[in-house]
């Protein structure tokens, strides 16, 4: 046998054992294709997404949420069998994708070790499968302009197959989005005309008639998309986390290392990859923006898609440049991929048969439950012993219209009750004054709910009377306390609706950090409106990041929590009492017409001064006026 049939039955055994621990990873990395309902922030607006898709509810036309109308495919959640089966097959179907634009890769480009680092980089570092429709696009954009004939449809399917991301998450569409317009870029620099305008127009085609036939109309999708870019743009200051410093420099370095390794290219040895570099760039930007505005748990994500983003651009030029070059690159994606092993070591791996045969027993498990008359009867149960109430309360509710107030969407379910969910799921979505407006238009429209049940379970360190000013303001107007139990405080909607009458008391610019005095009350409760003004260093610094926090503290007697502000929404007059209001009854006094404690003064706490300009602040006398009662009809 010659030296070349040598190489060619060779590089044949690579290749078959690079097919081989391709399936392998496969079987390993198989998504969660079951999740139990249960209760909290997260299993409740999973609970939330279903319980609307059932009840014939439109998410982004009914009602909004970070996910859209086709949101509930991504949550496998085992309540209506028909929805579960369609997330498990959404779930499958992008998974297989994944992996077969994996393999078509590894099969066209990769040689040698590079087609088996290929695939272990998805074993070691992808940890979120809401990212793997996005690497399939990403591989497929890659492919398709790697294809010299009938290239312009391959690119107009895949712009339609990319179509649906919005509408299953918004930010996924706006990562979508993105990764076309590189992909786009990408066959402009290419001289590929024909391959842009089909990827472009597949992709606004394939949008508009996805978003038509979701939402049933083009004002509803335009509404739909004008309302989630709100949300999206103001999810930074919902979800705010501060991080240890480590994690900012590990990415920082490896953007600059690989950026660097890239640049020192010769750009005729990058042309053939730049439909992978472009998109990958985009979505590894939005990853890591997405990752380091919210909370820790998030950070682990885009450690994960940026290492294997990396790795893989990585892979596709190993061959090409000088030593330097490729140093650099592979520092950058070794650096994220190090993150990642640091938050979240492959353990999974020391259980290998388990990893292999658990999903199928899981779904095997659930197909069972599903087929049973009596599993949403148990489920129930269940969740009923999580989420209790006492008698006074189920007979105020019972057989009534009731929204849920603030997080707790699982007791819908739990009780069995007529649900009318306001606009913006969950209240600590209200994080913008638009939003908080559709909130409050609903509580005073004629779709308001007969009953509020209200829990003030707020969000990290943030209240909710401070989130949705406008809301609780209307709520004040039209509802009336009715009874409690030891949670939960039942608000009856009143009709004709009272009144609020507001007093300006005074207007300052207050000093961060320094105590304020507050004026005093003669009657009613106070509320206080806050304008806080970013530093021409504080806007560059939200462009790639965001604005540094500021929290409110009452300097009172009883030793209180410092509250984290939502500039947006604190522009409306929000209730300041000492002490916060945390128990059924400390909120039932609000809608009692006495004047309530306020602290003596107050400070704003920022940790970084040097992003905030001002802070304008006013404080109101608010009195709540009930409406004046009928006279009693004479008698005959």
């Amino acid at each position: 046998m010659g030296i070349i049939e040598e190489r060619i039955e060779m590089a044949n055994r690579y290749k078959q054992g690079a097919w081989m621990l391709l399936a392998l990873v496969f079987l390993i990395k198989i998504p969660s294709l079951v999740e139990s309902p249960g209760t909290g922030i997260d299993p409740s607006w999973k609970i939330g997404l279903h319980l609307a898709r059932e009840r014939g509810l439109v998410v982004g036309r009914d009602l909004f949420f970070t996910y859209g109308p086709w949101g509930f495919l991504s949550v496998p959640l085992v309540l209506v069998r028909s929805l579960w089966l369609a997330a498990l097959s959404y779930k499958l179907a992008v998974h297989l994708c994944l992996f077969l634009a994996l393999g078509l890769w590894m099969h066209r480009r990769l040689t040698g070790w590079k087609a088996y680092l290929a695939p272990l980089s998805l074993l070691f570092f992808a940890h979120d499968p809401e990212y793997h429709p996005l690497l399939a696009l990403g591989l497929g954009l890659h492919l398709t302009l790697g294809i010299r004939k009938e290239s312009w449809l391959w690119g107009a399917l895949l712009g339609m197959a990319g179509s649906p991301a919005g509408l299953i998450k918004f930010s996924m569409g706006l990562a979508t989005l993105i990764m076309i317009g590189g992909g786009m870029l990408s066959a402009l620099w290419l001289k590929r005309r024909h391959v842009m305008l089909a990827l472009g127009l597949g992709f606004f085609i394939g949008t508009w008639g996805c978003g038509l036939m979701a939402l049933g109309s083009l004002e509803a999708f335009r509404r739909f998309l004008s309302t989630s870019l709100e949300i999206a743009l103001g999810y930074g200051a919902a979800l705010q986390r501060k991080g240890p410093l480590w994690q900012v420099l590990l990415v920082l370095g490896a953007v600059v290392a690989f950026a660097g390794g890239v640049l020192l290219e010769r750009r005729e040895r990058l042309r053939d990859s730049l439909s992978l570099i472009l998109p990958g760039a985009g979505l590894l930007l939005l990853t890591l923006k997405h990752a380091f505005v919210r909370q820790e748990t998030h950070v682990l994500t885009g450690f994960s898609v940026g290492s294997l983003l990396l790795t893989w651009i990585c892979l596709e030029l190993a061959d090409r440049g000088r030593w330097l070059s490729r140093g650099l690159r592979w520092a950058g994606a070794l650096a994220l991929g190090l993150g990642t092993l640091i938050l979240a070591p492959p353990t999974q791996l020391l259980q290998l048969p388990q990893a292999l045969s658990s999903p199928w027993r899981e779904v095997l498990r659930a197909e069972r439950e599903t087929r049973d008359p009596e599993f949403r009867s148990r489920l129930r149960q269940s969740l009923r012993k999580a989420l209790p109430l006492g008698d006074e309360v189920r007979n105020l509710v019972g057989g009534r219209s009731v929204d849920v107030l603030t997080l707790e969407v699982s007791l819908i379910e739990a009780w069995g009750l007529r649900w009318t969910p306001r606009k913006v799921l969950q209240s600590y979505a209200a994080y913008t004054s638009h939003l908080d407006a559709l909130d409050a238009a609903f509580f005073s429209g004629p779709s308001a709910p007969e009953r509020l049940l209200v829990d003030l379970q707020g969000l990290d360190t943030r209240h909710p009377l401070m989130d949705a000013p406008a809301t609780w303001r209307e709520i004040l107007r039209h509802y009336r306390p009715l009874g409690q139990d030891s949670r939960w405080l039942v608000l009856g909607l009143r009709e004709p609706p009272g009144s609020v009458l507001e007093i300006p008391l005074r207007r300052l610019r207050a000093p961060l950090n320094h105590p304020i005095p507050v004026p005093r009350l003669m009657a009613g409760h106070l509320e206080m409106q806050v304008i806080l003004k970013p530093s021409l260093l504080g806007k560059l610094a939200a462009l790639p990041w965001t604005l540094p926090e500021v929290r409110l503290g009452l300097i009172s007697p009883t030793p209180q929590p410092l509250r984290r502000i939502i500039a947006a929404t604190a522009r409306r007059p929000f209730p300041v009492i000492d002490p916060w209001p945390e128990l059924p009854e400390d909120l039932a006094a609000l809608f009692e017409d006495r004047k309530l404690p306020a602290p003596s003064s107050l400070v704003f706490v920022t940790w970084d001064a040097w992003a905030w300009e001002e802070v304008e602040v006013a404080f109101f006398q608010v009195e709540r006026r009930d409406p004046p009662k009928s006279p009693p009809l004479p008698e005959n």
